[in-house]
């Protein structure tokens, strides 16, 4: 059940392999079975509960983060608002899991600012390429917006050549345009 992937895409997995997910979860099997399947082509962190996964997602700013709604101590969607209103981390993108599938439901993770809400149970093929496409999207997001991308075009590439290599390219210049004369000697190339 693997994501088709396509030539290019097998190229950006090792790139993958560097960004973090933190997974909020208070069910130990949910939270293992969807940790085992993203730790292929992600850094896989892991929290039990909302309180513990907002500490963390400070603590270790993550590319992204999967919360339950339901859980102890701190449920999804305050989470989520608690992430989205503090500006350090406001930029992780978050998706909500959940058994609770109403469009009520929906509507109210998305207000907290969620960047997708899953309804379990998930196709996890559906739950990766979510994933994937919003890391890939912030990551463009923050190309653009760091000034990176058009500042890269501006800008003019020059070489920097030490006085020995621009001493050389002269003598060279000199050499290759007077090769046909005969009395071509060092007294010349001092000139």
């Amino acid at each position: 059940e693997n994501v088709e992937e396509d030539a290019p895409t097998k190229e950006n997995k090792s790139k993958r392999k560097g960004y973090r997910v933190l997974i909020v979860e208070d069910e130990e099997d949910m939270r293992r079975f969807v940790s085992g399947e993203l730790s292929r082509d992600y850094k896989v962190l892991e929290s039990v509960n909302g309180k513990e996964g907002l500490e963390m997602a400070l603590r270790e700013k993550p590319d992204l983060i999967i919360s339950d709604v339901m859980m102890p101590e701190m449920d999804g969607i305050t989470l989520c608002r608690k992430l989205k209103q503090n500006i350090n981390i406001s930029d992780i993108p978050v998706i909500l899991l959940t058994a609770r599938s109403s469009v009520e439901d929906q509507v109210e993770g998305l207000q907290t600012g969620a960047d997708a809400y899953v309804a379990k149970p998930f196709n996890m093929d559906v739950l990766k390429m979510t994933v994937r496409n919003l890391i890939e999207s912030r990551g463009r997001l923050k190309t653009k917006f760091s000034g990176r991308e058009a500042q890269e075009e501006k800008i003019e590439k020059m070489e920097l050549k030490s006085s020995d290599e621009i001493l050389l390219a002269k003598v060279m210049k000199v050499i290759n345009q007077n090769l046909s004369d005969p009395n071509l000697n060092v007294e010349k190339l001092q000139k």
